[in-house]
């Protein structure tokens, strides 16, 4: 007995992964565990912050040029014109002919239908400024956002996002929307002072990935991703 017992716990540690060819695991604690960098408030929805070690964005897209190919959105010469279910015409005319620097310069580049909103998304590019429009496909009612809209997984929800740390000119934070069948009801927005946002993606329906950008003492940029989750 006493010899079979030894030949099995000789077998036994034969079969053992040595301690030193084990994989090694390392255990991160889930995002909401971990201390946040920051907190941020917008409308009734609280975002903590959270570093990320590595970017998931390329560089930044290339802006496409005015297609307007939808059936309900054409243009007639200077008008983009949309034609809402309702029958309602809401016309945007650009006005390229006065000089760059006059003050009612306006141009309108149309950017596509989101059928995920039911919304047609619309650049408007002023005298210093810019904006973008939302455009009901229901009933042509215009929303006037910071920025494009990301749209949530679940389409409850889109961030618009703008940013200026240099000029001062255009907003520089984020807006929050939800949206009900086509119906859009803002939620609330933020004006950030130390950052400002870059690229943006939503993760899952409470998570958005961010790029963080501040300004270094030569004032360019610097950029690191974080993860904001919605409480």
């Amino acid at each position: 007995m006493k010899y079979l017992f030894l030949l099995l716990a000789i077998t036994s540690c034969i079969n053992q992964t040595p301690a030193a060819h084990k994989p090694a695991v390392i255990s991160k604690p889930a995002a909401p565990h971990e201390q946040p960098l920051d907190t941020i408030q917008i409308g009734n929805k609280t975002f903590l912050m959270y570093a990320m070690a590595e970017s998931p964005f390329d560089p930044e897209p290339t802006i496409e040029a005015d297609s307007a190919k939808d059936i309900h959105a054409k243009r007639k010469g200077k008008e983009l014109i949309i034609t809402a279910d309702n029958g309602k015409k809401v016309v945007l005319t650009d006005k390229p002919d006065i000089d760059r620097d006059g003050e009612n310069y306006t141009i309108y580049t149309y950017n596509g239908y989101q059928p995920d909103i039911k919304q047609h998304s619309i650049n408007g590019t002023y005298y210093e400024s810019m904006d973008f429009l939302l455009v009901s496909q229901t009933n042509g009612e215009t929303v006037t956002t910071w920025g494009p809209p990301i749209i949530a997984p679940d389409k409850k929800h889109f961030i618009c996002s703008s940013y200026d740390l240099d000029a001062d000119i255009l907003p520089n934070g984020l807006q929050l929307y939800s949206c009900l069948n086509g119906t859009i009801t803002p939620e609330g927005e933020i004006s950030l002072e130390k950052w400002g946002p870059g690229q943006i993606k939503w993760q899952d329906n409470n998570t958005l990935i961010v790029e963080y950008i501040t300004l270094d003492s030569a004032m360019a940029k610097v950029i690191k991703p974080v993860k904001l989750i919605m409480q």
